[in-house]
Formats: C-alpha cells, structure tokens, sequence
C-alpha cells in the first residue's frame, strides 16, 4: 500500500516527492489527497489484504475508500432528461440539483421503508420531491440512516449517501426522485424475467384477499416476483 501510495506521488506530485526522499515523514492525509487523484485517474489501483469473514482489514479498506475514493458522478448511472426543455441533466457535485434513484422497496419495517441513494445535490431532513416516473410529488421527512436492520434519523444526506425515508406512497423500485425544475429519470433498473411460475391456493373460504395482499407485499420487496389473479397482473 505504502509502495503504491510513494509511486502515485512520484508521478502527480514532485513537491511531496523531494519532501520524502529527504527525509520528512509524510502525513496520511498527504498521501491520501495524492493517491486520491491517481486513482481517479486510473494510474493506481491499490491492493489490500484481509478477510471478510474473519472482519481483518476492513476498516483500513473503508478509510481508504474515504480518503482516496472520487466522488460520486451521477452522470455515469444514464440520467437522461424527463422534460424537454426543463432542466439539462445533472451535475457530479452536492451544489447541483438534487436526485436520487430508488434501488429497493422494504416493507419489513413498520410500514414501507424506501431506500435511495442520492446522486446530485443535497436532501434535507424535510424536502418535496418530484417523481418524474410516476408524475407525482413525495414529501420527503424522516430520513434514517441504515445499518444492517437497525435505523438512525439523520438530518440530511448528501451526492453518494444512502438513506431511508419511511411511508412513500407513489415511489417504487426503480423511480427516481428529483428537482422539479431540473427534471431527470435515471436508466430504470433491468429485472429479470421470471424462469418458473406457481400457483397458490387458499384452504379456506374469504382467504384469498390476505393472499393476494401479502404477495403483492412480496413483490413490493422483490420487483423479480410477478403476481397475477386469475390471470392479470396484480
């Protein structure tokens, strides 16, 4: 790691590269800002050793993301304008407009629980949004950060966070929340078609609807799973 990190420096930056070779001890946050730009150039790749299974190295590699990492860029997940005219794309920078792309759905919760990933711009603890997918408005408050199945309230989120926001009625897996006045739909997210099919059913009489209920649930968690009640999409 350290090797990588002096062979970074000596092709980004001469000035730390003197300061080493004459003795002076290097601060982690000098090779970091250095390393930082060779790997968004694609000049480094550093390699770490540790066990996943074993949790050795695991916050050395999530330090290393932190200090070496480049910034999210929005412009790279396939936005595309949702409203001629309205709006020019997005920016890879938290003063841009705001966006964000629903990837999961949760009704494992109390209630249903969206996660986002924000891409551009930041979200307060109390914002309305625009859902260009569904031509609707989503008031956002309640955001929480997630960690594993416990959640944490937070004030906000910025370009590259990933939050929570409890009890949207009108966004679904896939959607994309934004700034109405600067309009963007992400690239929808690719879900396979089905490879097997089942048919269930109820034991007794009046159950059907807590079936059809549940699965639909399911399938609010799961968008690979298609329900269908005698014979049409539910």
């Amino acid at each position: 790691m350290r090797v990588q990190a002096l062979e970074a420096i000596a092709e980004n930056d001469e000035a730390l590269m003197e300061k080493y070779l004459g003795g002076e001890e290097l601060s982690q946050d000098e090779i970091y800002a250095v390393l930082g730009r060779a790997v968004a150039a694609g000049e480094a790749f550093p390699v770490l050793c540790g066990s996943a299974t074993k949790n050795i190295g695991i916050p050395a590699l999530l330090d290393l993301i932190v200090g070496t990492f480049p910034p999210p860029r929005p412009f790279a997940v396939g936005g595309q304008t949702a409203r001629q005219g309205r709006g020019g794309g997005t920016q890879s920078a938290s003063d841009a407009p705001f966006s964000a792309v629903v990837f999961k759905t949760s009704s494992a919760f109390a209630g249903t629980l969206t996660m986002m990933r924000v891409l551009s711009g930041k979200l307060g603890a109390d914002t309305n949004a625009y859902n260009p997918n569904t031509n609707t408005y989503e008031r956002l408050s309640g955001l929480v950060k997630i960690n594993g199945k416990s959640t944490e309230s937070t004030e906000g989120a910025d370009a590259g966070d990933i939050v929570g926001i409890a009890k949207l009625k009108q966004t679904h897996t896939g959607n994309t929340l934004c700034d109405e006045k600067n309009q963007v739909i992400y690239s929808l997210i690719e879900i396979p078609e089905p490879s097997i099919s089942f048919s269930v059913h109820p034991k007794g009489k009046g159950d059907e609807d807590k079936i059809i209920g549940g699965l639909i649930k399911i399938a609010e968690d799961d968008p690979t799973l298609r329900v269908t009640e005698g014979g049409a999409d539910a």
